[in-house]
C-alpha cells in the first residue's frame, strides 16, 4: 500500500530487510525441472496401493515425479510418497517452480508503464500473483496427470525409513497428512527408495532472529525457500550470494524494476559461479548481463550485522571496514 511504496527489501540467500541496517565488511576471501509430458484427456485410474513395490520414491517435486515416471517407463511398480503442504500445489516442488513461475510473470508485466498508468503496487502484486498461481496450478495437473498415465500410485503424506528385519529390501512407514483419514500410517515395503526431498537454504547467523519477522507488518527477511512468502512488490532488494539462484532472483527483480544490489564474497561473479561449476567464461557473460540490468554488485563483501533503522524506517544502512557508512533510500 501506500506505506510501502518507499520500503526497502533486502534478501539475503534470498533474504530480505528493508527498513533497516545491514552492516557490510568488506573482506578479502580469496536445476532446470525436466520435461513431464502432459496428460491425455482421459488418463487411466491409478493401479490399487500395493504392499511391495520396485521403488518408493520419497518427495514429489521435479527430481521426485522424474524418477517415479523413469522407474515406471522401466516396467518397474513405483510409489510417489509427496509431503507437499494442503495449501500448497501438488507435484510443483519446493522452491525451485516457484522462482520460474515469478520469472515468467515477471515477464509479463511492465510495472514502470503500470504505475506510470496510476495502477498500485497492490494491484500489480496481485496480478503476479494470480500469473504465478496459474502456472504452479497448470505445472501441477501436468505431473498429476503423468502420474496417472504411468499409473504410478502417490499417497500425500511424510515417509520414514525403518529396519527391515526380515528382508533385504526397505520398509518405508507413510504417515498421512490429512487429518480425516482413516490410517494415520501404513507400511510399505520395497526392493529401493529414492530421496528426493531436497535440501535446506542456510541462514545468516548474522540476521538470526530475523527470517520471517513482521516489520511494518509484512515479512521481509527471507532464504531462497520462504521467499515464496514474500507478500508485496518491494521496491529495493539487496540478495546476498552469488550462486545460482542468486543470479536468478536478482534478474527477476530488476526485471520488476526493483533496485537491486547483489552482495559476494568473491572478487568476480565468475569466481563465484567457479564453485558450483559454471564456465568463467559464462560467468562474465552473465556478470555484464546483470549489470546491463541495473543490478549493483559489490564484490569482496559480507554481511556481519543488522539492525532495525526506528529512526529512518524505510532506509538501510551499510557499514564497511574502516567505519565508513553507505546510506540507501
Amino acid at each position: 500500500g501506500p506505506t510501502m511504496a518507499a520500503a526497502k527489501i533486502v534478501i539475503l540467500c534470498l533474504a530480505a530487510l528493508p527498513s533497516g541496517i545491514a552492516a557490510l565488511r568488506t573482506s578479502r576471501l580469496a536445476p532446470t525441472p525436466s520435461r513431464v509430458p502432459i496428460a491425455p484427456a482421459r488418463a487411466p485410474a491409478p493401479c490399487m496401493l500395493r504392499t511391495f513395490y520396485d521403488v518408493v520414491v520419497i518427495g514429489g517435486g521435479p527430481v521426485g515425479v522424474t524418477a517415479a515416471l523413469r522407474a515406471a517407463s522401466l516396467g518397474r511398480t513405483a510409489l510417489l510418497v509427496d509431503a507437499t503442504p494442503a495449501q500448497q500445489y501438488q507435484f510443483t516442488g519446493p522452491t525451485g517452480l516457484y522462482s520460474k513461475a515469478l520469472r515468467d510473470s515477471a515477464l509479463r508485466i511492465d510495472v514502470p508503464v503500470l504505475r506510470s498508468m496510476g495502477i498500485s503496487d497492490v494491484a500489480i502484486w496481485a496480478q503476479l500473483q494470480e500469473f504465478i498461481s496459474n502456472i504452479l496450478r497448470k505445472s501441477g495437473e501436468n505431473n498429476m496427470g503423468a502420474l496417472e498415465a504411468s499409473r504410478v500410485p502417490h499417497l500425500r503424506g511424510v515417509g520414514k525409513l525403518l529396519p527391515a528385519e526380515e528382508t533385504d529390501g526397505v520398509v518405508v512407514e507413510v504417515s498421512f497428512l490429512q487429518q480425516r483419514a482413516k490410517k494415520q500410517s501404513i507400511l510399505i515395503n520395497a526392493n529401493n527408495v529414492v530421496l528426493a526431498t531436497g535440501s535446506r537454504a542456510v541462514q545468516l547467523s548474522a540476521l538470526e532472529g530475523w527470517y520471517g519477522l513482521p516489520i511494518s507488518g509484512h515479512p521481509r527477511v527471507f532464504d531462497s525457500d520462504s521467499i515464496k512468502g514474500l507478500s508485496f512488490l518491494p521496491r529495493s532488494v539487496v540478495i546476498i550470494g552469488g550462486g545460482i539462484i542468486a543470479v536468478e532472483f536478482a534478474r527477476i527483480f530488476a526485471a520488476l524494476a526493483a533496485e537491486v544490489t547483489l552482495v559476494i564474497r568473491a572478487g568476480d561473479l565468475p569466481s563465484s559461479l567457479a564453485r558450483v561449476g559454471i564456465d568463467r567464461a559464462i560467468g562474465f557473460v552473465l556478470q555484464a548481463d546483470l549489470q546491463e540490468a541495473g543490478v549493483q554488485i559489490a564484490f569482496e563483501t559480507e554481511v556481519v550485522d543488522c539492525a532495525f533503522a526506528r529512526e529512518q524506517p524505510t532506509q538501510y544502512v551499510s557499514r564497511r571496514a574502516g567505519g565508513a557508512a553507505a546510506g540507501s533510500d
